[in-house]
């Protein structure tokens, strides 16, 4: 948005009609537009995966918790074992 005001402001402390230019300013507001609706719909997917990533992680945590005390137990028989 900064961007756009800076050019807009040279634009007109230049006196350069914004229909004159080779691309005109409404397409490229009308794309800009299109690209911002595109990037919040893909946001909120990505907040979705993100939401489902947390959830299994949590399971994942657990599994762990439960497996830990069982492989430390195998490890040790291993290491009494290679002795």
């Amino acid at each position: 948005m900064i961007l756009w005001n800076t050019a807009n402001r040279f634009l007109h402390a230049n006196h350069i009609e914004p229909d004159t230019l080779p691309v005109k300013l409404k397409e490229w507001k009308d794309e800009l537009l299109e690209l911002t609706i595109a990037h919040n719909e893909q946001y909120e997917e990505l907040k979705e995966i993100r939401e489902e990533v947390d959830k299994l992680n949590a399971v994942h945590r657990q599994v762990e918790k439960m497996l830990t005390p069982a492989q430390a137990q195998q490890q040790k028989k291993k290491r009494e074992m290679d002795l």
